[in-house]
């Protein structure tokens, strides 16, 4: 019988545990105090009415989502920290107790309620001076009137929020029901007579728990926070609670008040909302820098607490450069106040999606507000098409006619005032563009009459009700017309609008395609006064703004620190239009700073990149900069005249070598190519029959080009051993009978998916799952083959087997390995095959089979399949193997992204590896690397969850790599 060390004794009971599959019966619950004492820790487990329930009801105590505003910076506030605090300090007995009773949040996941009232109340009494008052403010109202959140969780700074505008009123007048189902008119009615408010909040700290911030807010009154709860944690029965990973796994963020602290054995003092009869009489001690308690905190002030006065210079930069020139330009952030100022700057690109398209084309190419990769729209959208200004003073009866089509969102489910979500409409201005109002069509009539993109203030573009327009579906095109006579004057500008808000787009739904316009004709009767057919981009004026797009053109330096008061800092502002196409670009610069008083400063920027006389750019987006081994890879490149002249007679020349030695070189000559237009130039595809590294080339030289940097695509290319780590969906498995690609099975070896060999977790007593790979490999010419990949598995011993299986024909197989019994971290296995190469078979196909006999199994995880050519063991392999010279963190890909990205990145030392995700705040999100790793080319993945487990929401995010003295910085979008 295998032997286990006690760590993985543990992690095997948790398993159990989690599986509710008792077997150590009882003594579990000592175990797990033999555990903690082993590792040092001051704390007792032990059996209490939440140990009780389900691993799934107990997951319904924790609803706190651990995510900050995307402006966290912009609500901290500074608090002087006193020049004496006490040792200890404890509001449950401070000359009385001035905590309110502990209450018990049931099966619903509102800690979050419980935490921001348990708060206000505690505040309230303090600043009243009020001991004798045990208020009691009602957590159902929050749950049935604010958007905080419900029983399947929220957040206590939205709670927070929610007191500040409009207050809660106490429990009486909504008595508690564990339910999201209790309507708010259920509600006393004069409950805002009785209502407790708040003059305001900020966060003290932001994703560091610094302890003096902390302990000063918590000397003012007690404080709500956040932090995760392990499965350890609902065992807690007195001591001081510390985790370790030994522990236990992630459970959910949980929301409680600290109520104290005590130096000398550093931890916190908190109230928790699970009832008298958990912990310390419903209390919990719990170590400093624990589970991320103290990130986060919002702390009711009573007044405004470190106002400041904030201007920037200039308040617009333009810049104007040939492509491939660059400048620079300074903004002086100006702090006018007598506090320092924290700040930091940001720069998002604006993205006009207006286009002349032929993709759903009414005839020819129609104006198209969409993304083309995408085939539709995004959220957060606000776009606009506009005519010049035209003059109808000398007309009596103007009119308006054109083409539309439009596929949006529906305006199903919208509420008062709205009447729909997504929309596009039709505005005009009189006065050459100072103010537009929306007009009304004669035909087709607007189907809404209060959109919410237009309208809503957080989730729209804040415009108010009331603002009508065409959503759902025109189902197909349709003629549009508009009576112009109450415009009539000698600056009328006609726009089309189309705005998003931030909840439902073309990526959720590709049908939704967006707006399309066409055949635009404004007439005097038989007299046309203009006239535009989605043929010329220049004819018609573009502006909006699309989403938050990192800028490639742009970068700051000097973008974020501290001025003192009465002082100012100079940010540098650098631009680089390499590679990049004529015509114009925008962005805004947005500063994020610790006033919590004042809208913060944007400055706009505008690139206009002026085309030259000649001008040709190569590129290859098709050609990736990996691929697997024994696969074929496409050589494809656009070659684009960025100039204004005609070319003729180009070469474009594509070279591949490896290790120096040219081994291909094709020519695709190009006879004509028109100024503004591209060709497609397709080579020969090439077989990457062993892992190595490729340099590729594809040139394009012009005598006389403007710009000579944009004439060559270098690029190289890395064949792997890997055929796949799982973290892409892909056709190249048949998966039968339960095989499943699947993220969070298991912490997986690499990225964040692996493949299960069952479709459920524990896994069912009749799985019969086959994983083959699809593609067969070539042993032609081989001297060695094996099969390498990574497995961890629980099953039930001689009873339950995953067997490795290859075929020559991929009819007949033949069993080479099998696994059974517990695997519990994970290890590698190579499988030769040599058998096929000795007698002949020219290639094989390979197989996972799982079969089940057993009944007490949870799972059985594969990832990192790789195929080797040679010996991964012998000297001779590591001496030809590919390791890179320089250091570097790619671009992820894809981007934007949803819901997952790779992260491809290279070592060319061994050396231990850090890659953290942070928001544009700065606050860490989830280090998603932290371990030695051998020199090389890697890859990770991220998919847009937390360290608590939770889906962040859309926007930028920052993700950063620390290996030995090289460091490195990419922003990338996540879109939803």
């Amino acid at each position: 019988m295998k032997k286990y060390s006690t760590t993985h004794q543990f992690l095997i009971l948790l398993l159990l545990i989690v599986n509710q599959s008792l077997i150590f019966g009882s003594d579990w619950i000592s175990q797990l105090n033999e555990t903690i004492k082993n590792n040092g820790q001051n704390w007792k487990a032990g059996e209490n009415w939440v140990t009780a329930l389900s691993p799934e009801e107990r997951v319904k105590l924790c609803g706190e989502f651990m995510v900050p505003p995307e402006n966290a910076a912009a609500k901290l506030i500074t608090i002087q920290v006193p020049e004496s605090l006490p040792t200890h300090l404890d509001w449950t007995d401070n000359d009385g107790n001035w905590v309110t009773s502990v209450k018990n949040q049931g099966q619903c996941g509102s800690c979050w309620a419980f935490s921001a009232n348990a708060q206000v109340e505690t505040w309230w009494k303090i600043s009243n001076d009020s001991l004798a008052n045990d208020i009691d403010l009602s957590e159902q109202f929050l749950i049935s009137c604010s958007d905080a959140g419900d029983c399947d969780g929220g957040s206590t700074y939205e709670a927070l929020e929610f007191y500040r505008d409009n207050g809660v009123p106490t429990e009486s007048c909504l008595e508690y029901s564990a339910s999201s189902d209790i309507p708010c008119s259920n509600a006393c009615s004069n409950w805002l007579d009785e209502a407790i408010t708040i003059p305001g909040w900020g966060f003290i700290t932001l994703d560091e728990d610094i302890l003096d911030n902390i302990k000063a807010a918590v000397y003012r009154h007690p404080v709500s926070a956040s932090y995760l709860v392990y499965n350890d944690f609902y065992y807690y029965s007195s001591g001081i609670y510390e985790h370790k990973e030994v522990a236990g796994e992630e459970s959910g963020g949980h929301a409680i008040l600290i109520v104290g602290w005590d130096n000398d054995q550093e931890y916190w003092i908190c109230k928790n909302s699970w009832g008298a009869n958990w912990g310390e009489n419903g209390y919990f001690r719990i170590k400093w820098h624990n589970c991320e308690m103290g990130n986060y905190m919002p702390f009711i002030y009573s007044e405004m607490i470190g106002e400041l006065v904030i201007t920037a210079s200039p308040d617009h930069l333009e810049f104007s450069l040939p492509s491939g020139d660059s400048s620079q330009a300074t903004i002086t952030l100006n702090n006018l106040s007598s506090n320092t100022l924290e700040f930091s700057a940001i720069d998002f690109q604006v993205q006009y999606a207006w286009h002349p398209d032929t993709m759903y084309a009414y005839e020819g190419k129609s104006w198209w507000c969409a993304k083309p990769e995408i085939s539709g729209y995004e959220n957060g959208w606000l776009q606009y098409l506009e005519t010049p200004v035209i003059d109808l003073n000398n007309t009596t009866s103007p009119s308006l006619r054109w083409m539309g089509n439009w596929s949006v969102e529906n305006p199903d489910g919208a509420e008062e005032p709205y009447d729909g979500w997504d929309g596009c409409n039709v505005w005009i201005s009189t006065d050459g563009r100072k103010s537009f109002d929306v007009a009304r069509p004669n035909s087709p009539a607007y189907d809404c009459q209060s959109l919410w993109s237009f309208g809503d203030a957080e989730q729209g573009w804040n415009m108010g009700p009331g603002i009508p327009g065409w959503c759902g579906s025109s189902d197909g095109w349709t003629s549009v017309d508009f009576d112009l006579t109450h415009y009539i004057s000698d600056s009328v500008v006609i726009r089309w609008a189309f705005a998003s808000d931030m909840g439902y787009c073309s990526n959720d739904d590709p049908s939704l395609f967006g707006f399309l316009v066409d055949n635009i004709v404004v007439d005097d009767g038989t007299t046309i006064l203009f006239e535009n057919y989605g043929e010329d981009i220049n004819s018609m004026i573009l502006d909006g703004y699309s989403g938050y797009s990192p800028t490639s053109w742009l970068d700051i330096n000097n973008g974020g620190g501290i001025i003192l008061p009465n002082s100012s800092s100079d940010i540098l502002i650098k631009v680089n239009t390499k590679n990049m196409k004529p015509g114009n670009y925008h962005a805004n610069i947005i500063f994020i700073t610790n006033d919590t008083t004042q809208s913060v400063p944007v400055i706009p920027c505008d690139l206009e990149i002026i085309a030259a006389n000649h001008d040709i750019y190569v590129d290859a987006p098709s050609i990736n900069s990996r691929y697997p081994i024994q696969s074929t890879i496409p050589i494809i490149a656009e070659i684009s005249n960025y100039g204004l002249n005609d070319e003729s007679n180009i070469d474009a020349v594509c070279t591949i070598l490896k290790n120096g030695n040219i081994i291909y070189s094709e020519t695709y000559h190009i006879d004509y190519l028109e100024a503004g237009n591209s060709v497609t130039a397709i080579y020969e595809s090439i077989y990457a029959s062993e892992a190595g590294e490729l340099d590729i080339e594809i040139s394009a030289p012009l005598p006389g080009d403007a710009n000579e940097s944009n004439n060559y695509y270098r690029n190289v290319i890395n064949i792997t051993n890997l055929i796949d780590d799982f973290e892409i969906a892909n056709d190249l498995w048949a998966c039968e009978n339960g095989a499943v690609r699947m993220f969070n099975l298991v912490e997986a070896h690499s990225g964040a998916y692996v493949l299960s060999m069952g479709s459920t977790y524990p896994y069912s007593s009749r799985t019969r799952s086959k994983l083959t790979y699809k593609p067969s490999f070539n042993l032609e010419d081989l001297n060695y083959a094996s099969i390498s990949y990574w497995v961890q598995y629980y099953t039930d011993n001689n009873k339950d087997y995953c067997y490795i299986e290859a075929s020559s024909d991929s009819l007949n197989w033949i069993k080479l390995d099998s696994l059974t019994d517990i695997q519990g971290y994970w290890v590698e296995h190579n499988t030769d095959l040599s058998y096929f190469i000795n007698n002949s078979y020219p290639k094989v196909w390979i197989r996972f089979r799982f079969v089940v006999k057993g009944s007490s199994g949870l799972f059985f995880a594969i990832d990192d399949v790789s195929f080797y050519t040679q010996d991964p063991s012998s000297e001779t392999f590591a001496e030809n193997s590919t390791i890179p010279t320089e250091w570097e963190l790619d671009q992820n890909y894809p981007n934007p992204f949803n819901p997952s990205t790779t992260i491809n990145y290279s070592l060319p030392q061994n050396c231990f590896v850090k890659i953290a995700i942070y928001d544009i705040s700065g606050r860490e999100i989830k280090v998603i690397k932290n371990e030695f790793e051998n020199a090389g080319y890697k890859s990770i993945v991220w998919n847009g969850i937390d360290k608590s487990g939770s889906k962040v929401p859309s926007g930028v995010y920052i993700y950063t790599i620390e290996a030995k003295n090289y460091r490195a910085t990419k922003k990338m979008l996540l879109i939803k």
